[in-house]
């Protein structure tokens, strides 16, 4: 299978010059010099219509571009579907206040409005275990029930709370007084105005109870409005106390990719944990080596390690890395990796 290649950006421009170029995703960022943060332009993602316009497919010999489960479809793909965003919101460590939680999972929600394929994120405790409360509270922000989704259910329920005046404005003058008997529930209410007006709310209920079948239909809808985005552990990773736990712990949190340089300084320092990473992995979960792949070392990092997919910073040459890495990932890639 071909090797899955992403490049990390830090314009659109340039994310957009790297798949042309032949990576099959890119990761949006800024400050790589601070290791990446959040884009500053996360609105323009939203707001640029022509990012939703599909892309040609470049031509290798070696194929087209990866998704997971098929490694040459890139067909019918635009920009955003080929876009994850990294979200760190400052440099230093991966150690989070709640604020900084809760902003962001406001970039988050962000990045679905814009309908990008996937968001980059992780957190980590002080003693370096995975910081669960703050990755599940970015993970609902990803792939929980959105905003829109609950405006529309709680915009749902109000019709039928309309109707309830509107049915005592047929006997105005009697309704309220046959409401206070019927709130007291006293035996000497029964007077001939009580049974009637009692009566009459009776109907109205079953009116109001109409409209919720109307509400359901469109909770699929509001549902469809964003779908849910894909989840790559960062590189948190490598500074986490014990890598195979928290392995197994992504893993089962539904992440889909681990981006790592393997703990080591680099990717290639990081060989010997890559290899028991992708060996433990089983395809379960993507591992993308990460930091200080380059031309020189791609082949080995991917032929030592039978890592799925590399990740590599925008640089010139990118066409013939694409080339190479394709060649290279054919004869030593075997293990099929979930999805893009």
């Amino acid at each position: 299978m071909t090797t899955l290649f992403e490049v990390c950006c830090t314009t659109i421009e340039s994310a957009q010059s790297a798949l042309a170029d032949g990576a099959h995703r890119v990761e949006l960022c800024s400050n790589l010099e601070s290791g990446g943060l959040t884009p500053i332009w996360l609105t323009r993602l939203r707001d640029d219509s022509t990012l939703r316009k599909n892309l040609q497919p470049r031509q290798h010999s070696m194929g087209q571009g990866v998704d997971f489960l098929n490694p040459t479809n890139l067909q019918n793909k635009t920009f955003l579907d080929r876009s994850h965003v990294l979200i760190r919101c400052r440099p230093g460590n991966f150690i989070y206040t709640q604020a900084e939680v809760d902003a962001m999972c406001a970039s988050i929600r962000l990045c679905r409005q814009a309908r990008v394929k996937g968001v980059v994120i992780g957190a980590l405790t002080p003693d370096g275990h995975l910081d669960r409360p703050a990755i599940e509270q970015m993970i609902h922000a990803a792939t929980g029930p959105t905003p829109d989704a609950a405006t529309t259910t709680s915009l749902a329920p109000a019709p039928s709370s309309a109707p309830a005046p509107s049915a005592p404005s047929a006997p105005a003058p009697s309704a309220p007084s046959a409401l206070a008997p019927d709130t007291t529930t006293t035996g000497p209410a029964p007077s001939t105005p009580a049974p009637s007006a009692s009566l009459a709310p009776a109907p109205d209920t079953t009116t109001t109870l109409a409209p919720a079948p109307d509400a359901a239909p469109s909770a699929p809808a509001s549902a469809l409005a964003l779908p849910a985005l894909t989840l790559v552990f960062h590189r948190a990773f490598d500074r986490c106390t014990n890598p195979m736990e928290l392995l197994e712990q992504i893993i089962e949190l539904g992440f889909h990719t681990l981006l790592t340089s393997g703990q080591g300084e680099t990717a290639e320092e990081g060989i010997p944990l890559l290899e028991q990473l992708v060996a433990q992995a089983k395809g379960r979960i993507c591992i993308m080596a990460g930091r200080g792949v380059t031309r020189q070392n791609v082949a080995r990092i991917i032929r030592e390690t039978r890592v799925p997919a590399v990740h590599m910073s925008a640089r010139p040459g990118l066409a013939q890395i694409a080339q190479e890495i394709g060649a290279v990932g054919a004869l030593h890639i075997r293990c099929i990796a979930p999805r893009l």
